[in-house]
């Protein structure tokens, strides 16, 4: 008890050693819990909303591209041992269009005769589902009370049947389907469903669900076989795979800068530990002079670390939970859904919990270790009397060396596809880790070559500097190590999301064409689901005045037959192309002019992360599945394409049709003559507000892209400015080190006459040889990191990114840490001023 007693007094005395070394274990700790939880809730999120959209159901049977089939498919499957009852029904995206307020939301038509119990709506005002008949809706409560609506009110809905006003009739609690997508959920009669869908007497999903004890599987493989041409059976939560699939990238970057941050935090608790056993030095002689045994040493310095990061690692969930939700609200705008409260489960926590003390034990126990086998003589003798140069140990220098180039080489491994892409986060780590182990090795030369510059610039005062750095050898490396690993991460994760970004706006420029977009309302970018518009619509914009072209595309859910499985989920995106005008896709393979010809003959052009799925290239088939049954087509090319994170087959809309009911267009792209740009838009916006329908100009679109993807951004940029922070807190404590242990140098200095402004000058000096030692070596790696980033996610994902400097990156990280190294010393600069020359000359 004595001895922890003694450990709280220890670190309540040296609060900067032991707030660098908390902070440390909190920056790794919620990296990895905010990640993990906010990519985990997303995943539920969608599969948990999909489930609920099936109510009851097990199973449905939907057509391949979302379009109406007979409801006879329903008296069909009714006879199928093990289904309990198999209901018709009709459900799609249409847009609600209120006072001042647009929402997309799922229209749900319910055969009220024969609900089978598929679905369970709990009535809390108003009438129930049996009395619902033309022109009427059930809404949930809480999204009706949003809109500002009641039960007797009427409001608007934009379907491919046009603009109609229905009435509240009754509201709904928000549970089982209801509760889809944060309650966007409005109840009608079948046959109302089917006139505002304008399916006609056809039905568009068929809910199958099982009796007691049936075998899913069984089941399904059963209702598969009596299926006609055109029609497939799945899980309702699988309607989410394509959403699973468009945060891949996103994943894959937040797993790689979690990673990352953890070997920031363990590299910044090493550097605080050190300094702590530095500055005890004489405290630790002291009590093994006593008696006190190595190994009690040793258990004691260990049982401090044990307290931090006890401390680190709750402070540390709780920081993961805040960066949880704020990284939740980015994907959220990323993915255009309204996603629940976090979905807090146990394995980021303990994840977290063994994270934390492990991290701390594993950076402290060597130096801990060799702390309790000091000598007594050696802590309690005068620090004159001490060696004036620190040793330092090579071995570590040398496996980093070893952990380098093994990563290295299995980074080439990575890229060329002979390493599994899972590794990616973790060749990152050893690729840090190595280098950091390795910098004693150039330790010497940076330093000098860094003092060699600051000296210009501070003259005598950069000299003197530089001795004290070369005094301390493990502590100076571990401080450039810790601002290293910072600029190093900051010029990776940055160059590879400008590049990411970047991107995604060429991406766009170059496939969304058009001076204005018509729409119902803004889709889901995540699953692509968006309320349709009827094709009549696209012979009024035609016929307006100064329009040059109008260009549908819909979204289109089907899949592709696959080597390791029967069928993978893919998005066909059908658009219209013109032989009189550019081909408005991001080409990765082929050439625009054959490329085009192809697809106006019917070929497909497909994703490059399909393609690498799939192992196919340009001239090669694949076999969707269509309305008609599978249909080989052949690959006319490639391209970059985000939508399903890349798994997306583009086809000629005239090809699309042939292959699929196409009854609506999620969205008319119209293009003007350019003397008529102004009066079209005043066209288009009496024709839009008549109509209840969404105008956003090319510009509109853009922004609300970029405000998008900055929402996940933010969180990112945000990670990289705390690793700097804690970097400059080591700095802090190295200066305030190294200003301790040169008192009596610094009161000789000053009984030689060196002014107080020069006593600062010089551990701004020190900082400045720090900074510019580690920044030269970490811009370096960390432009290898970014290569590495680049060819990885190319290889594991198959988004092929033009890999660039990034000058404004590498400027960026090469001031941010000049100026956060300046401000570090501020205070240890400030503490050397203030010393008196009676008493440090006193100083031992």
């Amino acid at each position: 008890m004595k001895f922890w007693a003694y450990s709280l007094r220890g670190l309540w005395r040296r609060p900067s050693r032991t707030v660098l070394t908390v902070t440390g274990i909190i920056i790794g700790v919620a990296a990895v819990v905010s990640v993990s939880l906010a990519t985990e809730t997303t995943r539920v999120a969608y599969r948990e909303m999909f489930a609920a959209a099936g109510g009851r159901a097990s199973l449905e049977v939907v057509a391949l591209g979302e379009g109406g089939f007979s409801p006879e498919v329903a008296e069909e499957l009714e006879g199928v041992s093990g289904v309990e009852a198999a209901v018709p029904g009709a459900q799609a995206n249409v847009a609600v269009v209120a006072e001042g307020v647009r929402a997309q939301v799922l229209l749900v038509g319910v055969d009220t005769a024969r609900t089978g119990g598929a679905e369970d709506y709990e009535v809390v005002e108003g009438t129930g589902l049996g009395s619902l008949s033309g022109g009427q809706v059930l809404m949930v409560s809480g999204f009706a009370e949003g809109l500002g609506k009641g039960v007797g009110d009427r409001i608007r809905l934009l379907s491919p049947g046009g603009l109609v006003d229905v009435e509240i009739v009754g509201l709904i609690s928000p549970r089982g389907i209801a509760a889809f997508n944060g309650g966007a959920v409005a109840v009608t009669s079948l046959g109302e469903a089917q006139r505002l869908l304008s399916l006609g007497a056809n039905v568009d999903t068929v809910k199958v669900i099982l009796g007691e004890g049936a075998d899913e599987p069984a089941v399904r493989e059963k209702v598969a076989a009596l299926l006609p041409q055109g029609l497939r059976v799945q899980t309702p939560a699988s309607r989410g795979d394509i959403a699973r699939m468009s945060m891949l990238s996103a994943q894959s970057g937040l797993d790689s800068l979690s990673a990352l941050a953890v070997v920031a935090g363990a590299f910044v608790i090493l550097n605080a530990f050190l300094m702590n056993l530095g500055e005890r030095k004489t405290e630790i002689g002291l009590l093994r002079s006593l008696g006190m045994e190595r190994g009690q040493v040793t258990r004691l310095l260990l049982r401090e670390t044990l307290l931090m990061s006890v401390v680190g690692t709750l402070l540390g969930l709780a920081a993961g939970l805040g960066g949880a939700a704020v990284l939740v609200l980015g994907m959220e705008k990323l993915l255009g859904v309204s996603l629940p409260s976090l979905h807090i489960t146990w394995n980021p926590f303990i994840t977290g919990l063994v994270l934390g003390p492990g991290l701390a034990l594993a950076a402290t126990v060597v130096p801990a270790r060799r702390a309790g086998r000091a000598s007594p003589l050696e802590g309690i003798r005068s620090r004159g009397e001490r060696e004036d140069r620190q040793s330092v140990r090579r071995w570590p220098a040398y496996t980093g060396l070893v952990l380098l180039l093994v990563s290295a080489g299995m980074g080439v491994g990575l890229v060329s596809g002979r390493v599994p892409g899972d590794l990616g986060p973790l060749l990152l780590v050893g690729l840090l880790v190595g280098c950091v182990m390795a910098i004693p090795l150039v330790q010497g030369p940076l330093i000098r070559w860094g003092g060699e510059l600051v000296a210009r610039a501070f003259g005598v005062e950069g000299r003197l500097a530089l001795l004290q750095l070369d005094r301390q050898r493990t502590r100076t490396g571990l401080t450039v190590g810790v601002m290293f690993v910072a600029v190093a991460v900051a010029v990776s994760m940055g160059s590879s999301m400008v590049a990411n970004v970047r991107d995604v706006g060429e991406w766009y420029e170059r496939t969304i064409v058009g001076d204005y977009f018509i729409r119902a309302a803004m889709p889901e970018t995540g699953t692509n689901r968006a309320a349709g518009l009827p094709l009549e619509l696209g012979e009024e914009l035609r016929d307006i005045t100064g329009v040059k072209q109008v260009h549908p595309f819909v979204f289109l859910p089907s899949s592709v037959d696959e080597k390791n499985s029967s069928a993978g989920d893919v998005v066909v995106l059908a658009r219209t192309f013109s032989p009189d005008r550019p081909l408005p896709l991001d080409l990765a393979e082929g050439t625009e002019a054959e490329v085009l010809d192809s697809l106006l003959s019917g070929d497909a052009v497909v994703g490059t992360a399909l393609a690498q799925r799939l192992g196919v290239v340009p001239g090669d088939e694949i076999t969707l599945h269509t309305r008609i049954g599978p249909t080989p087509l052949r690959v006319a090319g490639t391209v970059t394409e985000y939508t399903a994170g890349g798994s997306a087959v583009y086809l000629d809309w005239e090809r699309a049709t042939e292959l699929f009911d196409i009854r609506r267009a999620d969205t008319f792209m119209v293009s003007v003559k350019e003397d008529y740009v102004g009066r079209v838009g005043a066209d288009l916006d009496r024709l839009v507000e008549r109509k209840g329908l969404l105008l956003q100009t090319l510009s509109d679109f853009r922004v609300l892209v970029d405000e998008m993807i900055q929402g996940v951004m933010a969180f990112l940029w945000l990670l990289l400015a705390l690793i700097f922070v804690v970097a400059s807190l080591g700095i802090i404590n190295t200066l305030t080190m190294n200003v301790l242990e040169q008192r009596r140098d610094l009161g000789l200095l000053r009984a030689l006459g060196m002014t107080r402004g020069r006593l600062r000058r010089m551990v701004f000096a020190q900082a400045g040889v720090v900074a510019v030692a580690s920044v030269v070596p970490g811009l370096v790696l960390g432009v290898a990191m970014a290569f590495l980033l680049n060819r990885g996610t190319n290889a594991v994902l198959g988004q092929p990114v033009a890999f660039r400097l990034e000058p404004m990156v590498l400027l960026g990280a090469f001031v941010v840490a000049l100026v956060m190294s300046g401000i570090a010393a501020y205070f240890p600069a400030r503490r050397a001023g203030a010393l008196d020359i009676v008493q440090t000359l006193h100083y031992e």
